[in-house]
């Protein structure tokens, strides 16, 4: 008897010629070699994953860049801006870097003496100042280091991008510095002043941070309070008044900048004299 059925016209059903041939002519069976067609289609899908997934890590790489520069801005602007009060640390009393000449800051004028003072304003945004010594008025940007010990005073016009390049600059020189607990590099050049908290560990002890102010404004140490002055101190004539050049001299002279100061248009007659 045969194995596969036969129809009524003697050939075999469609039933039975597969199980006859196994079921080869359906697609064959589970182990069957994949034909080159079914290669050729399981490559490409390989070949289309793979740049997607280096789409993927892209992605990735650049959120985590963008997401740390924008904590960067921030962290800095909160610095800058935000963090402290320049008003208030701009005051109190300051001393040349390196010297124990003093510098008085209040809220309305930087006292070289009791008798020489520039009355300045503030732009905290900015970060610049504007000051005015008689009938003399000028310009300039300041800086603090991290730690707000040290003043920064640069004469001289400077721009909102300007100060903030200066001031990116500034900070990331401080903060490098610090992980390599060394000083920030200070900047330097005849408009610059750097003001420290404290006075120099080479000044003379003797002389005093009022005679030594006094005695470099070109004030008598006499009218400063103190006797011993050094033999190099210029002191001028006692009633010459502090005028024209003479103010430039004693405020370079006391560590404050005055390269930049020109006559104010409208700015009132000078009236600082020395006693």
């Amino acid at each position: 008897m045969s194995a596969t059925k036969r129809s009524a016209g003697g050939r075999p059903s469609v039933s039975g010629r597969k199980r006859a041939d196994g079921g080869r002519s359906s697609g064959g069976v589970a182990g069957a070699r994949p034909t080159a067609g079914g290669n050729a289609a399981a490559g490409g899908a390989t070949v289309r994953r793979a740049p997607k997934k280096r789409r993927v890590w892209l992605r990735v790489t650049v959120g985590v860049v963008a997401a740390l520069v924008l904590v960067a801005v921030a962290v800095f602007s909160w610095h800058r801006w935000l963090r402290f009060d320049d008003a208030r640390d701009f005051q109190g009393t300051w001393y040349v870097a390196g010297t124990a000449t003093a510098v008085s800051v209040d809220a309305e004028a930087i006292r070289l003496t009791d008798d020489v003072a520039y009355a300045y304003q503030l732009d905290p945004w900015a970060k610049t100042l504007s000051f005015t010594f008689g009938s003399y008025a000028g310009g300039g940007c300041y800086q603090f280091s991290l730690d707000r010990q040290t003043l920064v005073i640069k004469d001289g016009s400077y721009s909102w991008f300007a100060t903030l390049a200066d001031d990116v600059a500034w900070t990331f020189q401080g903060l490098a510095a610090a992980v390599q607990g060394a000083e920030p590099p200070l900047p330097a050049g005849d408009n610059v002043t750097v003001l420290t908290r404290n006075p120099g560990t080479g000044a003379d002890a003797d002389a005093g941070a009022d005679a030594g102010a006094g005695a470099d404004a070109g004030v008598p140490a006499a009218d400063a309070g103190e006797p011993d002055v050094a033999d190099d101190a210029p002191v001028p004539n006692a009633d010459a008044p502090v005028s024209g050049t003479d103010s430039d001299n004693a405020a370079s002279n006391a560590g404050v900048p005055a390269s930049n100061l020109v006559p104010a248009a409208d700015a009132a007659p000078a009236s600082a004299e020395t006693p």
